[in-house]
């Protein structure tokens, strides 16, 4: 198993977070991607990882790619408005 991100991020730690489209479902308000994203990003800034330097990467595969309406749906407000005006919520592009 691997340590916990306590011990594996730092400061200077770039971050990637990995996140299914819309098709998975996941829309309510317990939803682990509006629960679990939250929790991580407490423990990177604890392990003084700076906003910086995550990344949030919408996974598709060929679906339609991620329009913003669904990312607000997916991620919730506080979490999109943290990341995506500041161009760190992106859409992977499996045909690139």
């Amino acid at each position: 198993s691997l340590p916990p991100l306590s011990e594996l991020a730092h400061a200077g730690s770039k971050v990637t977070i990995i996140i299914p489209d819309i098709v998975k479902g996941g829309l309510q308000p317990t939803s682990h991607r509006k629960v679990a994203i939250k929790v991580i990003l407490e423990e990177l800034y604890a392990a003084g990882v700076e906003k910086k330097d995550i990344l949030l990467i919408f996974s598709g595969g060929l679906h339609p790619k991620t329009n913003e309406k669904e990312m607000k749906k997916i991620l919730g407000m506080e979490l999109f408005n943290e990341f995506f005006y500041t161009r760190q919520i992106i859409n992977h592009d499996s045909e690139d």
